[in-house]
């Protein structure tokens, strides 16, 4: 079953926020621990609400953000650029923690949004020692889809549907913003075609599932270029979409809890 508002309640009533606060830029799935918080960037539907289940396989003082897009609240300022993007959730997450070493964790369209954040970071002469990302790859330029002319298929739909079943009547405002945010989102990844090179390592979970026979798997080739610390590929048996699934989480979960843990310990600085 996707994550539902229910289960984010108690998460945000921790912090004295309200279920509408499920769809603030920076959502608290658990805000408290003595660790450096793992910043965790939304897929292509803007919500970070995947995570959710993160939290149960890391270390009890690990706290968990989720970056999630503008949009679904009036007055949100939509960036321009995947940058821009990054720019705003880096000032997001430095109101958390000012300083790095930081840890960072993208799925799918959020994995390209980490790796720029990464870049950013490093000019800003901070420190990422968790980069990790699930089933993302830099955006091809030369797909002949056109952003203007994007629409979502049909198991982004299956999705998209499982996120609609889990709100509540009261969040319909939302909803109706919903195709608006995908459409901005595929359209900044659709123009971002300019990778920079970061020093960090990365971790990449790869969806070993193919719903669609004409897509390549993920791999590692196409990272090379752009990541100078090394790159740890860890496969997943399931499709890109149900890697926010239970099990697929609890894989992935167990992954960064070791990694996380070793980096607290001092054993690594970074993959």
């Amino acid at each position: 079953m996707a994550p539902t508002i229910a289960e984010l309640v108690p998460h945000l009533l921790i912090t004295g926020n309200s279920q509408d606060d499920a769809f603030n830029v920076v959502l608290p799935i658990k805000p408290r621990g003595s660790r450096s918080p793992l910043f965790c960037i939304h897929h292509g539907l803007g919500l970070s609400w995947s995570y959710i289940g993160l939290s149960k396989h890391l270390h009890p003082e690990q706290p968990i953000y989720g970056l999630q897009a503008r949009g679904f609240i009036d007055g949100g300022q939509s960036a321009t650029t995947l940058e821009d993007m990054a720019l705003d959730y880096i000032e997001e997450i430095r109101r958390i923690q000012p300083h790095g070493p930081y840890h960072l964790l993208g799925y799918s369209f959020g994995g390209r949004v980490a790796h720029a954040m990464t870049a950013c970071l490093e000019r800003q002469d901070e420190q990422v020692a968790l980069l990790a990302v699930m089933d993302t790859i830099p955006t091809d330029p030369t797909a002949e889809t056109q952003a203007s002319n994007w629409s979502l298929d049909d198991d982004t739909m299956l999705f998209v549907n499982r996120v609609a079943d889990s709100l509540p009547d009261s969040s319909s405002p939302y909803l109706e913003r919903f195709r608006q945010v995908c459409s901005h989102i595929a359209q900044l990844d659709r123009n971002h075609t300019s990778y920079p090179t970061c020093h960090s390592g990365m971790i990449l979970f790869r969806a070993m599932v193919q719903t669609d026979p004409t897509e390549p798997l993920v791999s590692t080739d196409a990272w090379k270029p752009y990541v100078m610390g090394g790159i740890e590929m860890f496969d997943i048996n399931c499709a890109h979409f149900d890697l926010e699934q239970p099990g697929p989480l609890a894989e992935i979960g167990s992954v960064l809890a070791q990694r996380l843990n070793e980096i607290h310990s001092g054993k690594v600085e970074g993959v």
